[in-house]
């Protein structure tokens, strides 16, 4: 029990001192922990992206005889033009990291190929409306099961 001379409610200064302490150094560990796990999560990433190339070779070094059958040729034009962004806008598409397109399919029945970067919208027969990631465009032209890559067909209004 604490001497009488004392409020029930006051600790010795002691205490006091040595619970601030215990709390200034808990603050210091935690912020450093936390520092240091985004600092070594910052990393990792900053790695994984400078170890993936910005375009693919094949969109480097792609020529368009090679696809002028299978892929419109402003999609072509898209996929190896260095700044895929702006070509897509000086081109009239909508185009983030991927552009919206359709692919004929080379039967009614066959399937979007798998392993590509794609979000299907519609399909209608063999004509399937997907959103695909520009750097897949060329490779996604080379399948067997994909006849021909084009862009959508904007809607015009009809009358005056």
């Amino acid at each position: 029990m604490w001497p009488t001379s004392t409020p029930a409610t006051a600790r010795p200064r002691s205490s006091f001192r040595r619970t601030r302490a215990a709390t200034a150094v808990l603050l210091l560990g935690l912020s450093l922990g936390l520092a240091l796990g985004l600092a070594g999560c910052a990393g990792k990433k900053a790695e994984e992206e400078a170890a993936r190339p910005t375009r693919p070779t094949s969109a480097t070094t792609a020529k368009w005889e090679d696809y002028e059958d299978k892929i419109q040729r402003q999609l072509f034009e898209l996929a190896v033009a260095p700044s895929p962004g702006e070509a897509a806008k000086a081109q009239g598409l909508e185009a983030f990291w991927a552009v919206r397109v359709v692919l004929v399919l080379a039967s009614p029945d066959a399937k979007v190929p798998e392993g590509f970067r794609v979000v299907v919208e519609e399909r209608f027969g063999e004509e399937v409306q997907v959103w695909v990631a520009v750097d897949d465009l060329l490779e996604l032209a080379r399948r067997p099961e994909v006849a021909y890559i084009r862009a959508p067909v904007k809607p015009k209004p009809y009358g005056p």
